[in-house]
């Protein structure tokens, strides 16, 4: 299945991949994540604006919604999901993995910034 945005979806594609920083706010179920998606294939695959991003969101959502959603559309199958979730140990195996998409519980994101304090290694964040 293949995702083809709505009108309301393709004009916050154009605010997102224009504008240094954005809030995407709408209803739920209508359809944020692959917009975001779509913005982060622009910026990494057309543009090459970024190389990694960070998703933050409830555990849940991080360990399944993401890259279920991520398989779900055949334009972004390509892109490589890493859930940093679990232990230490988890953890820092999920992030040495090569992945375009890294997914962290927002429990842990004080952990992750105090690991990367000096050398922040994502070029987009989101917050979910």
């Amino acid at each position: 299945m293949q995702f083809n945005p709505r009108d309301y979806q393709a004009y916050m594609i154009d605010r997102a991949v224009n504008l240094p920083a954005v809030a995407l706010w709408a209803r739920p179920g209508l359809g944020k994540t692959p917009t975001t998606l779509s913005v982060i294939d622009e910026l990494m695959c057309n543009r090459a604006e970024i190389k990694k991003c960070l998703i933050v969101a409830p555990l849940r959502v991080a360990q399944i919604v993401w890259p279920d959603e991520v398989q779900k559309w055949g334009n972004f199958k390509y892109l490589t999901v890493s859930k940093v979730l679990g232990s230490e140990k988890n953890r820092l195996e999920a992030l040495s993995d090569q992945a375009a998409i890294y997914t962290i519980n927002r429990e842990n994101l004080k952990w992750l910034a105090e690991l990367y304090a000096e050398k922040w290694p994502f070029d987009m964040v989101v917050l979910d």
